[in-house]
């Protein structure tokens, strides 16, 4: 026979679950139960014994409360409790910390956190499933410290800021040869001598018969060699340089030497770009836990333009088509056959084997970088090395690997100048084909 106790508690327990099962829907249709939450003012937290372990319990619903949400909580046929963001739950004297979709999160004494997993079934008390299972809670050596906790919002801060500068062009650069370019162009025809008034820049006498013979841009950094007839051309090349802001961030001499009557050169330059190490490092391993949902959450919405895996079948083809299209000979295009996956983000490469002007490279980087901010994938092109008409360039495709980043210390978020700078725009507008190209004399 049931004691009036046990019927009372059965009843209680029964009216709440029957409450939540109203707020989300039947618990056939899970995906209601998981995403919606109803509009509905709910009474204050109600619990049929006094706590639990917050190891028994699961979390059966997630509910509007004034301008808030609550999570109902569960454990055995004895226990169920409302509880919000700050309430104390559970015999450990742990507190609510997050309420998502998947579960509530709780923050014991001891700092470490335990998600209480979304179910749609209560577990009888001591068998709220292995960590990871539906019903189940992250054990206390799944759990992360405060310490790791703050190190994992610096890798996200970091690995956010790289995912914002790739998926806006940022690993393309295209804008580095466009200032090599129009550096040494004179001031003609009109528009050309316009476009370089706008710049601010000078005429200067002979900058034209300056020439580059190499050109490496690797990590994000520009090293390039050439000659000048004299020194006062090399001096105003080098100063447009200096002054190709936001284009260029800096520009220096490594060598000045005289050669056959003029002057050999090599200069290191510097310039708002991302390289493939900023996506991935070879042999880097991932972190040993799992990113919290909500770091996993805001990464992956800011990565929705790239690939969520290695599955990039046909890139290769439509590189080489686009080459093509820009005006390259292309030798070869070649798959790598790994990826490379570190944290968060993986790249699958592409090595590309073509001759050509510098005009129809600048042509074929600057529909990798429109095509990849507009239409995808996003690209990240490193390293690029262009020796007279040879072009060899490995083009990187970053996908979601989706794990937690592990780098020490962790890097510092990047912050790189908005492109877009009115005093560049007339010359953005000069064609390609009539730019003068610096490596061909």
């Amino acid at each position: 026979m049931v004691s009036p106790v046990t019927a009372a508690r059965s009843c209680r327990l029964g009216l709440l679950l029957l409450l939540a099962t109203a707020f989300v829907g039947c618990p056939v249709k899970k995906e209601k139960i998981v995403e919606k939450i109803v509009e509905k003012e709910v009474a204050t937290p109600v619990a049929t014994k006094p706590t639990a372990s917050v190891k028994d319990m699961v979390m059966v619903a997630r509910v509007k409360v004034g301008d808030g949400e609550k999570a109902v909580l569960a454990s055995g046929q004895d226990f169920a409790a409302l509880v919000g963001v700050g309430e104390p739950i559970g015999t450990e004297g742990g507190s609510v910390t997050g309420i998502a979709a998947n579960g509530a999160t709780v923050r014991l004494p001891d700092t470490t956190s335990i998600l209480i997993r979304k179910s749609d079934t209560v577990p009888q008390a001591g068998g709220a499933g292995e960590p990871g299972t539906p019903g189940g809670v992250v054990s206390a050596d799944q759990a992360l410290s405060d310490a790791e906790l703050a190190k994992l919002k610096e890798l996200e801060q970091w690995r956010g800021s790289v995912v914002s500068y790739v998926t806006s062009g940022y690993g393309v650069p295209a804008d580095v040869l466009l200032a090599l370019a129009v550096a040494g162009m004179p001031h003609r025809p009109p528009t050309v001598g316009e476009a370089l008034n706008k710049l601010g820049w000078q005429a200067a006498a002979g900058i034209d018969a300056v020439g580059l013979t190499r050109v490496t841009i690797e990590g994000g950094k520009i090293s390039a060699a050439g000659n000048a007839p004299n020194k006062a051309a090399f001096d105003a090349y080098l100063k447009r340089l200096k002054d190709a802001g936001p284009l260029l961030k800096s520009a220096k001499m490594l060598s000045l030497e005289p050669a056959g009557g003029g002057f050999n050169f090599e200069l290191s330059i510097d310039a708002p770009l991302v390289g493939a190490d900023d996506v991935a490092i070879s042999g880097n391993a991932s972190g040993p836990k799992p990113l919290p949902d909500d770091m996993r959450d805001r990464l992956t919405k800011a990565a929705a333009k790239l690939p969520t895996s290695a599955a990039v079948a046909g890139f290769d083809a439509d590189l080489k088509n686009l080459a093509s299209s820009s005006g390259l000979t292309v030798q070869s295009v070649a798959r790598q056959p790994k990826s490379v996956e570190e944290g968060f983000l993986g790249m699958v490469s592409f090595k590309l084997q073509a001759t050509g002007s510098t005009q129809a490279l600048i042509a074929l980087l600057s529909s990798l970088r429109r095509n990849g901010a507009t239409e995808g994938p996003p690209v990240v092109v490193d390293p690029l090395i262009v020796q007279g008409n040879t072009i060899a360039a490995t083009v990187r495709v970053p996908y979601v690997a989706g794990k937690a980043d592990a780098r020490a210390p962790a890097p510092s978020p990047i912050f790189l100048p908005s492109l877009n700078s009115p005093r560049w725009r007339p010359v953005r507008a000069i064609p390609p084909a009539s730019l003068r190209d610096p490596l061909k004399r």
